[in-house]
């Protein structure tokens, strides 16, 4: 059986499977961790530990004992087989190591380690957040599966009431890892936007979808009647691509100066479009009579590529300004 069906680490990992493993239940470390040459942020493979790194010998060149096994059966050890440096440690036969550093709920972090395995077991890295009480909040596992050093990463942002980061690294084969980083990150995603949301510039930028339906711009405001409809796709790739993983992007379609006639009808719509172009998540906000403004909000599943953005109407609508966020 593999772990990622039988073990969701340690005593205070184990979420929602029934691994009996005797584990060390150790005191929180605290502190700042390994000091590096550069003191600066910086995840791109081959860099230098930073000095706001939070984990204690994250390079294992130290032979400090901040690293804890959490099995009582495989093998941890030392081995001169290092991405940089002299050392690092191999894990395997059903072994495991972790570290738990004090951290702030609400902060997001990000862990970042060379690693690598061999044969066809199971090995994974996971960063996890938990309470005051050593109980599981959120964690992200990653499968290694590289035969050569490779960058695992994780990017998390911890839930109300977090109390510790737990990274732990377990392999049922053998996996080599080096050179770990945990730091905090002020997350700041590319921003987004759509063309002539003002509709100055009449219906440049905009798609229709008028049969049978009617748009036009009137008094510098979009008409939509009669089953006709105006988008946009918006390129949301990079934003997407660089959120926290337990932290979606979330798009705002944001359109003021509404009216409404007609019983029929209407809506703002936000749809999510992976890279085929195929629908991932969709949400709609229907338009009613005393509607002046809207916002619809959606979260972006982690495989979208694309947003849309749509104004339709059976029944008369018009719309003054329309602008997305993701801020």
């Amino acid at each position: 059986m593999s772990l990622q069906k039988l073990f969701n680490h340690r005593s205070t990992l184990i979420i929602s499977i029934g691994l009996s493993l005797i584990a060390c239940d150790s005191a929180v470390i605290t502190g700042t961790g390994s000091t590096g040459a550069t003191g600066a942020t910086d995840l791109t493979i081959g860099a230098a530990l930073a000095s706001n790194n939070l984990l204690l010998d994250g390079d294992f060149e130290s032979d400090s004992t901040t690293w804890e096994s959490c099995s009582t059966n495989g093998s941890n050890s030392l081995t001169s087989d290092a991405n940089a440096g002299s050392q690092a440690i191999n894990v395997s036969d059903g072994g495991c190591i972790f570290q738990n550093i004090n951290i702030s709920a609400g902060a997001t972090y990000q862990l970042s380690c060379k690693a690598k395995s061999s044969g066809d077991s199971w090995s994974s890295a996971t960063l996890a957040f938990l309470d005051a009480n050593q109980q599981p909040l959120d964690s992200r596992e990653q499968a290694i599966t590289s035969t050569n050093y490779s960058t695992y990463s994780a990017t998390l942002t911890a839930p109300a009431f977090s109390n510790v980061a737990e990274v732990l690294f377990y392999s049922e084969g053998s996996a080599t890892i080096d050179d770990c980083q945990l730091e905090e990150i002020a997350v700041t995603l590319p921003p987004i936007s759509i063309i002539n949301g003002s509709f100055d510039d009449g219906l440049d930028g905009w798609e229709q979808c008028q049969a049978p339906g009617t748009v036009e711009v009137v008094d510098g405001a979009a008409v939509i009647a009669n089953s006709a409809c105006i988008s946009q796709k918006i390129d949301v790739s990079a934003p997407v691509a660089q959120s926290p993983d337990n932290q979606p992007m979330t798009l705002s379609f944001l359109c003021d100066g509404v009216t409404k006639v007609g019983p029929e009808h209407a809506s703002f719509i936000v749809a999510f479009l992976d890279e085929n172009e195929q629908p991932v998540a969709t949400k709609e906000s229907p338009i009613n009579a005393t509607t002046t403004s809207s916002a619809v909000r959606l979260d972006a599943p982690k495989t979208a590529a694309y947003a849309e953005v749509m104004a339709y109407s059976d029944a008369t609508i018009t719309v003054g300004t329309c602008s997305v966020s993701n801020q």
